[in-house]
């Protein structure tokens, strides 16, 4: 297989900016605050992302958008590299 070119996104990385530009993620603030809570404490991190679902239930209906942009690469992927803020890709 070929390495993509580069500047090619994964496709979780399309549906994040376009749910982004669509106004159905939440602010930077709160995923950098559920970032941080994932790195220190994953209970805690359970217990705010579901009180943010319960307070704002449309955001229940992009968790997987949600936890594929705080997440992303830092879990599940490539060491070290975080996903970049959305306001660079605009």
């Amino acid at each position: 297989m070929l390495d993509p070119p580069d500047g090619v996104r994964t496709e979780p990385e399309i549906y994040v900016e376009l749910l982004t530009r669509l106004g159905a993620m939440p602010a930077d603030e709160v995923l950098d605050d559920l970032r941080d809570l994932a790195a220190a404490d994953l209970d805690a991190f359970q217990r705010r992302l579901f009180g943010l679902f319960a307070e704002e239930p449309a955001y229940a209906t992009v968790g997987a958008a949600i936890l594929s942009e705080m997440l992303g690469r830092a879990r599940l992927g490539v060491a070290g590299e975080q996903p970049a803020s959305r306001e660079a890709k605009r």
